[in-house]
């Protein structure tokens, strides 16, 4: 997807109408919502305690409860490692490697271009 493809799904579809904080925070949820298709396989980075980083391949499942706590705009996802029942809060941003329908990489690249800060209305 181009720049230009998530600049206007941002400016047109996302953030259009809002006017604080609050309105935008919400307009992401709703278009996560609406865009993501559960479950789908990532990978996301982490450490072990000798501070070697490496991999871990995650189912991720759903939105998060967590949420509806933030004050900031930012997106918190149920995920839960290949093989386990155990579920874990993780941002959107730590997600790598998505593999979805085109939909859901979709939206998680717009959502990456816009925590980048490179979007441009």
């Amino acid at each position: 997807m181009t720049e230009e493809k998530m600049n206007e799904i941002i400016g047109y579809e996302i953030i259009v109408d809002c006017h604080d904080e609050d309105e935008i925070k919400n307009s992401w949820f709703h278009y996560l919502q609406d865009e993501l298709r559960f479950p789908f396989e990532a990978e996301i980075a982490i450490k072990n305690r000798g501070g070697k980083e490496s991999m871990m391949q995650v189912d991720v499942l759903d939105l998060s409860d967590s949420n509806l706590g933030l004050e900031a705009a930012a997106v918190i996802l149920d995920v839960s490692e290949k093989g386990s029942d155990k579920v874990m809060d993780v941002s959107i941003s730590k997600l790598e490697n998505v593999k979805g329908n085109q939909a859901t990489m979709d939206a998680v690249a717009v959502w990456k271009h816009w925590e980048s800060g490179k979007f441009k209305f």
